[in-house]
């Protein structure tokens, strides 16, 4: 008789839902499987002193006979749904890379070392129909050198376990398992980090843990109340921080800016409140409605004159083809809009837009910028 191929078969059957990917992003999946890696590293641990002694000693038999007794090695048939267990393989083998480069003991490492080589080793291969399967690990440049170190700082006194982790190591890496980020620092993986989203039972618990936390379930009309008011209160105190005097010249509403006269227009016409006149609102007003971003103006001009040196390095005439064609486009418009009686650019005369582009794009001479000058006043005169 033949072997009959078993097909991998849905974790969830239809109608009932599946398990989202931002579940194993959570803090409901993360906190938990962190605990289980620590339990497989104490257990290790114990085995491993306990034989160390024995001179049949082989730590990797020890470690896959700890791994199948704690039913590590269902590991991959807990999550079968495409969407889930992309998420699901990754913080995986996120978090074993994370067991494997932390500031523990030298045996905790190797045993995320292990349990990451294990996970990707053991991955089903012949399931019909096909699962999702590991192919690549990102891991930080400056995580990835620690793991590189790691068969050194195994002299003395784990002397057993060298052979086993260069072995591990250079299986790894000859099947290009790593893609490597940049450091840790910049945050290169996705998520940032694990937990991304920390859940609490309980509103109260929430409350206390802070701004960032997440409760479980949909948020309550109560939590979106506060949330609304808090934005509020923000953008209120934010409003004040940003809001200064008007000097002395500004004070009469003729001589204002048309924004602040804008403004006192609007509190003179609306009802004062708390005892204060309109007259005396137009004494204040926020930055943003007085004075132009000089730093950002100033910035975009000495990046255009930048752009305008490198431009004319050869005589400008890549500038000038430039204008050329662009003056040839909006001749081509202007054209097609004429003959479908639409209103065209020339008609206002020497200030219209296709006449004022036509003069600035045959200056060039002195400090005239060409078509990049028309904030300048190019092709006024």
């Amino acid at each position: 008789m033949s072997p009959t191929l078993v097909a991998a078969a849905s974790s969830s059957s239809r109608g009932e839902i599946n398990i989202q990917p931002a579940y194993f992003t959570s803090s409901l999946f993360v906190e938990p499987f962190r605990e289980d890696v620590d339990f497989l590293a104490k257990s290790y641990k114990a085995g491993y002193e306990h034989a160390k002694s024995s001179p049949n000693f082989q730590p990797f038999t020890l470690f896959k006979n700890v791994w199948s007794t704690y039913g590590w090695n269902f590991l991959h048939l807990k999550v079968l749904e495409p969407r889930g267990r992309e998420s699901y393989t990754s913080v995986i083998s996120r978090l074993f890379l994370e067991q494997a480069t932390s500031e523990t003991s030298v045996l905790d490492r190797v045993v995320g070392l292990f349990g990451l080589y294990t996970f990707w080793a053991s991955q089903p291969s012949g399931s019909v129909p096909p699962v999702r399967c590991v192919t690549h690990t990102p891991v930080p440049i400056d995580l990835y050198q620690i793991l590189l170190r790691l068969p050194q700082q195994l002299n003395g006194g784990f002397d057993a376990l060298i052979p086993y982790v260069d072995y591990v190591l250079n299986v790894l890496l000859r099947e290009r398992l790593f893609i490597i980020l940049p450091e840790k620092s910049f945050g290169p993986e996705t998520p940032r980090n694990l937990p991304r989203e920390v859940y609490y039972a309980d509103t109260q618990e929430a409350m206390e843990a802070g701004p960032g936390a997440k409760k479980s379930g949909r948020p309550s009309k109560q939590d979106l109340v506060r949330k609304a008011r808090s934005a509020v209160s923000s953008l209120d105190k934010w409003v004040d921080r940003s809001t200064y005097p008007l000097p002395d010249c500004l004070s009469d509403p003729a001589g204002a800016p048309s924004g602040v006269r804008a403004l006192y227009n609007q509190t003179n016409t609306s009802s004062p409140s708390s005892g204060q006149s309109g007259v005396e609102s137009i004494n204040t007003t926020h930055i943003l409605l007085s004075q132009r971003p000089m730093m950002t103006l100033e910035a975009y001009r000495a990046k255009k004159e930048d752009l305008l040196n490198t431009i004319n390095a050869d005589g400008g005439g890549s500038l000038i083809r430039a204008s050329e064609k662009v003056v040839l486009r909006l001749q081509q418009i202007d054209a097609m809009a004429a003959e479908r009686g639409l209103e065209v650019g020339t008609e206002g005369g020497d200030l219209s837009g296709l006449g004022r582009v036509q003069k600035a794009s045959e200056q060039f001479q002195g400090e005239q910028k060409g078509l990049l000058g028309l904030l300048e006043g190019s092709g006024l005169q």
